[in-house]
């Protein structure tokens, strides 16, 4: 097996590569949590919390090693609203190493790890909602590190045990964090091929035992955190939290009126699409000649697919196109080996080879200050840089590289650099899509907006076990047409966890009261705060709003949306 890898372990481990490697790692990362946001959707304030305020929590039994990855980032950073950000970009950017990792390890080629590293700067699945916290992601990250480890076992037996126990360890921590890590399982099939072409069950069975012990000893290690974190070592594996779970994973309502094809996803996104794309063709490419043992990489993504749309089987349930995040470092890992050279060439081919690949970048720049300056100089404002790109230049340059791949059997280094041309080109729209989403800091913008009346009161907010508050109904809500998240949306059970997240204090829903300003005219003496909206203080009849003056400062923020009660 070592011949695969031949030369790969020596020149990948030069100092002055790991050291770039090290400060890009850094270098990005201070960058990433600058620009991250925070929360947006319901499930990750779930997860939030339970890792801000731990709690038994039996229907996600299968999300404790994602919260408990979370806690140690809360408690550095200080709070959850800022841990989120220091968490989010901490699984990013590894995975992001992971990834150049990976690639160059199959590939032994710097290009070919840089060019994985674009490919999954390029996916929009990552970067759209910086700073949101998935669980998606932690099983990307998992995923991507089980895939480091499975590379590294032929090229070490003196720890290859220790390695098979690692990967046995993160078998079992995927299955703590969700149940899209199952797919995972596909790589126990390579371990027959350790030792060769052929499949050999005894060596296949030796390794899984190691496997197995290292499935046992990261049940221990969560056992343990259980222990120190919930009191309840045995909380996982009590039969009335597995119902719980099953109850709720299993049997829970779906919508028995939407459903679509997995792979309409690829089709929908053309960042997807493109490494889905050249995954695929990669395998013929590239991954016919490799040996048995890493064509099983390739049929991660396969099995992933396969293993949600059996999930489906309860129902038609929802698609979620986040439920592929864990694919995409294997699929941009795999696709950049379609750009790899396996001859050597003179500098001065490679040079050219370079230069074909400036030139024709500089050329579609070219094009787009044309066709999208001029355009807006003459008045034609149909176009802007994204839609170009996606529209125009896209599928010129897919029918440029489906030519060449259908022409020419033997890629040169012409044929290489075209073909490196093609695909940064291809990539170009969402890169600059993710760049603008992180530099105008949009996740964080409206992340906040949830929080915002708790934000500009928070000084006059006293919190106490027995704190009553009404929120209005009429506050700014969710619009899903726009880019708006709605201020302290949802049912008083929502409500409760934002302002648990806010202020680090751990609230019940039954202190705070959703409704219209018809319920809070029926209640306003029982509750220490509440905010309206303008409109909602108008409505109230002017007995009723001397009575509230009288009793309780009436406050209008700088924005003039929201009204904030206080009692004196």
């Amino acid at each position: 097996m070592k011949e695969n890898f031949k030369g790969s372990s020596m020149s990948w481990g030069k100092w002055g590569e790991i050291f770039l490697v090290l400060a890009g790692f850094v270098a990005i990362y201070i960058w990433i949590v600058d620009h991250a946001g925070g929360p947006l959707f319901k499930d990750e304030l779930l997860y939030m919390k339970a890792a801000l305020f731990p709690g038994k929590y039996a229907f996600i039994i299968n999300r404790y090693f994602h919260i408990y990855m979370m806690m140690p980032f809360f408690k550095m950073a200080g709070g959850a609203l800022q841990g989120v950000k220091v968490f989010w970009g901490f699984v990013v950017c590894l995975t992001v190493v992971l990834v150049y990792v990976n690639a160059r390890l199959l590939s032994r080629s710097v290009p070919v790890g840089l060019l994985a590293v674009v490919l999954f700067a390029s996916q929009s699945l990552i970067f759209f909602y910086p700073g949101v916290v998935w669980t998606d992601y932690t099983v990307m990250l998992l995923s991507a590190i089980a895939l480091l480890i499975y590379l590294l076992l032929p090229l070490s037996a003196r720890y290859r045990k220790l390695m098979l126990i690692g990967l046995g360890m993160l078998f079992y921590f995927l299955y703590r964090t969700k149940e899209t890590g199952f797919p995972l399982l596909i790589l126990l099939v390579g371990l027959g091929f350790l030792s060769g072409e052929k499949f050999d069950w005894k060596s296949a069975l030796y390794s899984a035992v190691w496997v197995f012990a290292g499935g046992a000893a990261g049940i221990v290690l969560m056992m343990l955190a259980d222990q120190a974190v919930l009191g309840d070592a045995l909380f996982a594996w009590r039969l009335e939290t597995i119902r719980e779970n099953l109850r709720f994973n299993i049997t829970s309502q779906v919508d028995k009126n939407f459903a679509f094809n997995y792979y309409q996803i690829f089709a929908d996104r053309l960042d997807v699409f493109t490494v889905g794309l050249f995954y695929l063709v990669s395998f013929f490419t590239v991954g016919k000649t490799q040996s048995n043992f890493i064509k099983v990489v390739w049929l991660f993504p396969l099995a992933t697919i396969v293993f949600l749309v059996l999930t489906l089987l309860r129902g038609p349930g929802v698609i979620v196109d986040r439920y592929l995040i864990p694919i995409l470092p294997y699929y941009c890992v795999l696709a950049a080996q379609n750009f790899r050279l396996e001859e050597e060439y003179s500098k001065k081919k490679y040079l050219a080879a370079v230069g074909v690949v400036i030139s024709a970048l500089a050329l579609v720049y070219v094009s787009r200050i044309l066709v999208v300056r001029v355009s807006l100089r003459y008045g034609i404002d149909k176009w802007d840089e994204v839609s170009y790109f996606s529209a125009f230049v896209y599928p010129i340059v897919f029918s440029v590289w489906v030519g060449l791949l259908l022409f020419f059997r033997r890629q040169n280094v012409l044929v290489w650099a075209i073909s490196l041309s093609v695909v940064l080109m291809m990539s170009y729209p969402p890169l600059l899509t993710n760049w603008e989403r992180l530099t105008t800091r949009w996740a964080a913008e409206n992340s906040m907006r949830r929080f915002y009346p708790l934000a500009v009161y928070q000084n006059q907010i006293s919190y106490s076990s027995d704190m009553k508050m009404f929120v209005s109904n009429s506050l700014p809500q969710y619009d899903p047409s726009k880019p708006d998240y709605g201020m302290l949306d949802g049912d008083a059970a929502n409500v409760s966890t934002l302002f648990s997240l806010f202020f680090g204090q751990m609230s019940s829903p039954e202190q705070f009261i959703r409704g219209e300003p018809e319920a809070y005219v029926d209640q306003y003496d029982q509750v220490d705060y509440a905010f309206l909206t303008p409109e909602d203080w108008r409505y109230l009849p002017p007995e009723v709003s001397a009575r509230i003056e009288g009793m309780y400062d009436v406050q209008t923020d700088p924005q003039g949306v929201v009204v904030f009660v206080r009692r004196k």
